[in-house]
């Protein structure tokens, strides 16, 4: 039985005595209702003004006020408990006015009792758990904000398309925006330009995998400018209508990163001091070593770090060290002097400033040893013997120096040598002189904290002038002595510029590799122990694993069907066994997914002491599907040329690359196969040699070059000629430049063309007897015309003689043009001078009073041996239609690979419409042959000519040669003359 809190009360409203009974006996019978009845819509008002009620449930049709103004007057109060008209009519208009009004469920009445009951109480109880179920999500939500509000993080939400559809107000103090000018911007507005690449996969990422908590670090810039870090935890999820959102948390962590970098830089300075630096526990073990220590002992940091004090003091015993430590615990700090046993066995004596510290209940002791054998080695000679000490301070490599005050006491040979000056010059130059301005200020306050007995390096690195004015770097030495009874300073220099300008570079190196590392394209990783345990932003981005994810083992990264032979790789070159230095395998991503080919090259090095496999990787899936459709585009290519009915070769460097078996059977070899590794030079006619490799020269200086079709002569491998058609290409060949030439046995066809030449010759011998006849007739018909036109009296009898003239004439003409058509390659096309051929062309023109500007030398082309009737009739255009034509010019220069001739005059120009039509037979005023023979006699040598000038500003012909169709007989150049 529920409790009683559990039961929702409700109010029915009825004008129905007996329905009122009913209904509330139904409703209470379940158990989960508490029904209270009235029987008219102002005792409802009444009862809901001043009790509480979780629904209403009311008739429609009541004296006084019907259902529908009840509820009315309920909505207008604003209350919205949950209303239900129980009534007998069922007309749409009530209805639909019920649910206007608010009402949330319309039911009506009549039908099985039990039933219609039943899902009266389910219509109530749904519309109250409705209502609740609304009321705790605003409750939920006002919780939430509360929440938001009062956290220090800035708490946002961005759509899909990056859009911030929900900011905090802490970004008001963090960044100083309000919530209004973010809510609707777009996020990556305000991330630096360095990070934004890398955030905006995260987001694509973010909304691809899921819900998952991912976390960045990046630079927001606030509205002063300035860039803050912050980092990021969002997850993926969905608002109340399904739309993606992705909603996180921002905390500012510049300080924290700040801090970061101060901690780095303070680790990479004891790192490379140039004293030793230990710590040390209580129970005498050593902790930490720097690089100086483990060189000053000749161990490796892993070696080093397994002793304790007494296995590299020998004087000193476990017993002894606690009691040292009693001495460590009470003095804080001290000097010492001691001497410590290298791992050869060496003894050195050493110079040890300690400290102690304890870190909450641990108590530590931290060290700065010093090698100071040369210090003692100064000193012992000192003191056994002034003569030692001569020979020692006057034959070291090192400068040697005592000072008191500002002055020199003493300098030995080599710093008089270094330094430039004399003896007695270094006496009179104040000490501090020969240090570099910007080293002076700490030496010299280095030196009299030394004098007053302070605690100061006595090892350094300063800048040195000498007298020629080179600075060197050296490094001192220094320890305070009593000298002649006197306190001085005794100084060891040694010049470390070299050393100096190597670690430079190394620091210079190491920032290279550090940028080179986190910038590559490719995949960096360090794997030690089967673990990985550092990896670059390209290998994150690759694999989905970053930082946080150290430790993760190397089988995580291998699909499982190349797992096997990658852990065998990996353990044999452990075990230093031949393995190749990078191969392929299939990979898996951090999410799960495949990568389907990544390419790894592994070496082993040291990482943090400890051996490792250092090594990248490179996902080649577009490589391998690329390599694979070369394949395929190679293999379809090589059935091409197997099928071809044309020969087809490769030539590279002079050799044949590739040759399929057409070309072999041209050149009378058995297969493709054995003309391969021969010279190309072996199959070009002797005739046609300097041509064919000038041609070809000129396609390898630009590749992609198509030669047009040509007919050649090749020798076969017997020694004898064949006749062939050719074209060639030139391209890229296995990442060098190639050519491939396509041609085919025209033998047969010469041998045809031959026999119709002399068959030509023949009509053209009767062909010109003919015309000869024809033209001796031609002459004597004008010529007794002339004289009939003479005694002609009759004007109309002298018209017609005139006309009969003109025909005659016009009989000549044509009679001419067939015997110079005729001529139209009847002789092979040969290499004429550009230049030359003009300027013999226009020799028989008259060009008085007309400027000429040819601005073409040392240029040659293929054509016809009527290349001269060509400019003759262009130029002779111009000057019979061209109008006041003063000017004409010729240039040549190259575009698209062809060279194009241009013949411009400032004549009349031609009409648009004509543009075409004077290249054909008949247009013109004249004989209409002149632009006909012109286009035919260069079409010989596959050169077209064509007309670009605008109508009235002259006529422009531009006449196209192909490439491989010219070339420069020296250098270009440029000359200008008139006639």
């Amino acid at each position: 039985m529920d409790l009683p809190y559990l039961r929702h009360r409700i109010l029915y409203v009825d004008d129905e005595p007996a329905l009122l009974d009913i209904c509330r006996l139904f409703l209470e019978k379940s158990g989960h209702f508490e029904v209270v009845t009235v029987n008219s819509g102002f005792l409802a008002l009444d009862c809901l003004a001043h009790q509480h009620f979780d629904a209403v449930v009311s008739d429609y049709q009541m004296p006084g006020m019907d259902g529908i103004e009840l509820l009315r007057r309920v909505r207008r109060e604003g209350n919205t408990i949950p209303f239900i008209i129980f009534t007998g009519k069922g007309r749409e208009e009530v209805v639909i006015q019920a649910l206007n009004e608010g009402a949330d469920h319309y039911l009506q009445k009549g039908g099985q009792p039990k039933a219609q009951f039943v899902e009266l109480a389910h219509k109530v109880k749904t519309s109250i758990l409705k209502k609740e179920a609304e009321a705790a999500l605003k409750e939920s939500e006002e919780k939430y904000r509360m929440l938001v509000e009062i956290n220090r993080d800035i708490i946002f939400s961005i759509s899909p398309d990056g859009r911030v559809t929900y900011v905090s107000p802490q970004v008001l103090p963090q960044l100083g925006y309000t919530q209004e000018e973010v809510t609707g911007s777009v996020f990556s507005d305000f991330v630096h330009p360095d990070d934004l690449e890398i955030l905006k996969q995260h987001m694509q990422d973010h909304f691809k995998d899921g819900s998952q908590v991912k976390t960045d670090q990046f630079r927001l810039q606030n509205k002063d400018g300035r860039y803050r870090w912050f980092e990021d935890k969002s997850i993926y999820t969905r608002d109340i209508h399904g739309m993606p959102l992705l909603i996180g948390a921002l905390r500012d962590i510049t300080e924290r990163r700040r801090d970061e970098e101060t901690l780095r830089l303070t680790q990479l300075s004891v790192d490379r001091a140039a004293e030793g630096v230990v710590w040390i526990s209580a129970q005498g073990r050593l902790l930490y070593v720097n690089d100086q220590e483990c060189r000053m002992m000749g161990y490796s940091r892993e070696e080093m770090l397994q002793l304790s004090v007494w296995d590299i003091n020998p004087f000193r015993t476990p017993e002894s060290f606690h009691e040292r430590w009693k001495m460590f615990r009470e003095k804080k700090t001290w000097v010492m002097e001691s001497v410590h046993r290298k791992k050869n066995g060496e003894m050195i004596p050493v110079e040890v400033t300690g400290h102690y510290i304890s870190v909450g209940e641990e108590e530590l002791y931290y060290a700065f040893v010093r090698d100071i054998t040369a210090r003692k080695a100064v000193e012992s000679a000192l003191q056994e013997s002034e003569e030692k000490y001569r020979l020692l301070v006057e034959h070291s490599e090192d400068v040697i120096y005592i000072h008191q005050g500002e002055y020199f006491l003493f300098l030995n040979k080599r710093g008089q040598e270094i330094l430039g000056y004399t003896r007695d010059q270094i006496r009179t130059i104040p000490i501090w002189e020969f240090i570099h301005p910007d080293d002076r200020t700490r030496t010299m306050e280095y030196s009299r904290k030394r004098f007053l007995g302070e605690d100061v390096p006595s090892r350094y690195v300063a800048r040195v002038k000498l007298k020629s004015g080179e600075v060197r770097y050296g490094e001192f030495s220094v320890n305070r002595i009593l000298f002649q009874g006197q306190p001085a300073t005794i100084g060891i220099v040694r010049d470390v510029t070299v050393r100096h300008a190597a670690e430079e570079a190394l620091r210079e190196s190491e920032e290279k590799y550090r940028i080179l590392v986190e910038h590559t394209q490719d995949g960096v990783f360090i794997i030690q122990e089967g673990q990985l345990v550092s990896m670059n932003p390209a290998f994150t981005q690759m694999t989905g694993y970053g930082e946080e994810d150290s430790g993760v083992k190397l089988q995580d990264l291998v699909a499982p069907e190349d797992l096997e032979r990658v852990l065998t790789t990996y353990r044999d070159r452990l075990l230093g066994k031949p393995v190749p230095d990078s191969y392929e395998f299939r990979g898996v991503h951090k999410d799960g997914r495949k990568i389907l080919h990544l390419k790894m090259s592994v070496g082993l090095g040291v990482f943090r002491g400890k051996p490792a496999s250092i090594g990248t990787i490179r996902d080649v899936t577009r490589e391998m599907e690329e390599r694979r459709a070369l394949q395929e585009t190679e293999e379809r290519y090589r059935r091409l040329m197997e099928q071809s009915f044309d020969a087809v070769i490769i030539h590279q460097d002079g050799k044949i690359m590739v040759s399929n078996d057409r070309a072999a059977w041209i050149a009378g070899a058995k297969c493709g196969e054995d003309l391969v590794g021969r010279s190309i030079s072996d199959f070009i006619h002797p005739e046609s040699h300097s041509l064919v490799q000038e041609r070809v020269s000129r396609m390898i200086e630009r590749p992609g070059t198509a030669m047009p079709l040509v007919e050649e002569t090749f020798t076969k491998i017997d020694g004898s000629a064949v006749d062939v058609e050719v074209m060639a290409t030139s391209f890229s060949y296995q990442g060098r430049p190639g050519v491939q030439v396509i041609f085919r046995d025209i033998s047969i066809r010469k041998e045809r063309e031959r026999e119709m030449q002399v068959t030509n010759q023949k009509l053209n011998l009767l062909s010109g007897i003919t015309r000869h006849d024809i033209r001796n007739k031609v002459l004597v018909a004008s010529g007794f015309l002339s004289l009939a036109a003479q005694e002609a009296q009759n004007p109309g009898l002298r018209a017609y003689l005139e006309k009969t003239d003109k025909a005659l004439q016009d009989i000549r003409d044509q009679i001419q043009f067939a015997g110079e058509y005729e001529s139209i390659g009847m002789r092979s096309p040969a290499w004429v001078n550009v230049r030359e051929t003009i300027v013999k062309s226009f020799s028989g023109l008259d060009l008085t009073g007309i400027e000429v500007d040819i601005t073409v030398n040392d240029l040659e082309i293929i054509a016809d041996h009527l290349i001269e009737r060509v400019f003759f009739n262009l130029c002779d255009n111009s000057l019979k239609h061209g109008g006041k034509v003063s000017r004409i010019t010729i240039r040549a220069f190259e575009e698209r690979g062809a060279l194009l001739l241009v013949l411009q005059d400032n004549g009349f120009g031609i009409p648009p419409t004509a543009k075409t039509e004077i290249f054909k037979r008949g247009y013109g005023k004249n004989t209409g042959l002149g632009l006909f023979m012109v286009r035919e006699i260069l079409g010989i040598t596959g050169i077209q000519i064509r007309e670009t000038g605008s109508d009235g500003e002259g006529a422009r012909f531009e006449v196209v040669v192909p490439a491989g169709c010219f070339r420069y007989v020296t250098s270009r150049g440029s000359s200008k003359g008139s006639s």
